[in-house]
């Protein structure tokens, strides 16, 4: 019995979560500007699926289903984290000068928006859409990503990542892309 309970807390306590810490970008930064800069966050559909599998119990295997998590989903919560870890890293990168509110003319706007965010919990992978708009002055760029958190592990990394893992890997690509785009287009 004790096997069993063992069993079902270690199944459930997989999946759990903290929320997404801070995202840094640890690659080279080619340029440096004294812009201030304008952050916006969009928000769009988070979505979750529900899983099922089987539990060796007492001799037998038992059928264990669940629903969608949303404590496990890259929510608002997280999408907002990401962004004042986007902020973060062009004010270290002496990408901006500084934060602003304004969307004036002589500010570089960077809205982005994440369009879907999906979560699939057999291997805690994320997939996340997100649209990225650029404006600077009479310039202006878009760009679309669809990042997949687990893109490029095997398949035992991916039996191994736990939610927060998957969280992390799915905002660090993102934050890698968005930090290249930024740099091509002020550069």
């Amino acid at each position: 019995m004790k096997n069993v309970v063992f069993l079902v807390i270690a199944f459930v306590l997989g999946g759990c979560t903290a929320p997404l810490t801070k995202i840094t970008y640890e690659s080279p930064v080619n340029v440096s500007h004294s812009y201030p800069v304008n952050v916006g966050l969009n928000t769009g559909k988070v979505t979750g699926y529900s899983r099922s599998s089987m539990v060796y119990a007492g001799g037998i295997f038992v059928p264990v289903s669940s629903g969608p998590a949303p404590r496990l989903q890259f929510g608002v919560e997280d999408q907002k984290v990401f962004i004042e870890s986007l902020k973060s890293e062009l004010i270290r990168y002496n990408v901006a000068k500084k934060i602003v509110e304004n969307q004036d003319l002589s500010t570089f706007n960077v809205t982005v928006n994440f369009v879907q965010t999906e979560h699939f919990p057999y291997f805690q992978e994320y997939k996340i859409t997100v649209s990225l708009a650029m404006r600077l002055g009479d310039r202006s760029d878009d760009k679309i990503y669809y990042i997949l958190s687990s893109e490029g592990d095997g398949f035992f990394e991916k039996m191994n990542t736990n939610a927060s893992e998957g969280k992390a890997k799915a905002a660090q690509k993102l934050m890698n892309k968005i930090m290249e785009d930024i740099q091509d287009f002020i550069g």
